[in-house]
């Protein structure tokens, strides 16, 4: 569980990255360096480099030899990366208008979809900054 702010933060950083390059659509090659990178099995690698080319991940390094001649360089190494976290219990659309004086749940079903997706937006944002980049909202409608 993530726990303070600055960890937040920093996931929060290195998702954003990796996801930049990884939207791209430019087939230039990529290579993000980090201090260290926790993989998917739990395993920290030190010095490592994520090589993307285009939209997927090529390989993944150590070193400056895992650098690809002409690969444009993002050097997060201050940072641990880790790999998006998928949170399977959200309620991203639930918003509560504490200035309404009501109970939360007897404010669902009042809005506009699009009111309702507006107001999520802030529920979205915090749960990226964690460092979640997956999510299955549970009951929400429209």
């Amino acid at each position: 569980m993530i726990r303070s702010h600055r960890t937040r933060v920093v996931a929060a950083a290195v998702t954003f990255c990796l996801s930049l390059a990884l939207s791209t659509a430019s087939a230039q090659t990529k290579a993000i360096r980090f201090g260290q990178l926790v993989d998917g099995t739990g395993r920290v690698v030190n010095d490592a480099v994520v090589v993307v080319q285009g939209d997927r991940i090529a390989n993944v390094g150590t070193g400056a030899a895992a650098v690809p001649n002409g690969a444009q360089v993002i050097d997060l190494r201050p940072l641990t990366g880790i790999p998006g976290l998928i949170d399977v219990h959200t309620h991203m659309t639930y918003y509560w208008d504490q200035q309404a004086g009501t109970q939360p749940w007897s404010q669902q079903g009042r809005r506009r979809s699009a009111e309702t997706v507006f107001l999520a937006q802030e529920n979205a944002r915090k749960t990226l900054e964690a460092g979640v980049t997956t999510v299955r909202d549970l009951g929400a409608s429209g």
